[in-house]
């Protein structure tokens, strides 16, 4: 059985959903301003939940796994005031990719809590998505 890293670690998908597209993808704002440190696996590919449906301060919390190759697996909504932004949030970050942590020069399994909040209603129906 893989070894999971206990540690928990918080990304912050709120500033994605909440920035203007400006000079660049809201994808690359939010990988540039991403919280990283010790012990958290990098997102290095990221797709925006659809917005479609979703009113402006709707979250959902998720919990899943960052597997040694960087792929999210046992994705979960934690908790959610909006079921569509619970599934099409899923959906997204099936789709992420990470560099993993690494402990002692080997990637090991983290476990993740990502909360996604939908902040400007002037997005909703708006769908953003990197390549």
């Amino acid at each position: 059985m893989k070894a999971v890293k206990k540690l928990v670690s918080m990304l912050s998908l709120g500033a994605l959903l909440a920035t203007a597209v400006m000079a660049g993808s809201m994808e690359e704002s939010y990988l540039s301003t991403a919280k990283v440190g010790a012990g958290v696996p990098v997102p290095v590919s990221v797709v925006a939940p659809d917005n479609y449906g979703v009113s402006a301060g709707s979250k959902t919390y998720l919990t899943f796994t960052v597997d040694e190759q960087g792929v999210p697996q046992d994705i979960a909504v934690k908790s959610t005031n909006s079921d569509t932004l619970a599934a099409n949030a899923v959906k997204a970050v099936a789709q992420w990719r990470f560099t993993p942590v690494s402990v002692d020069g080997k990637a090991v399994a983290t476990k993740v809590t990502l909360p996604i909040v939908a902040r400007n209603a002037e997005l909703q129906g708006v769908r953003f998505a990197s390549n």
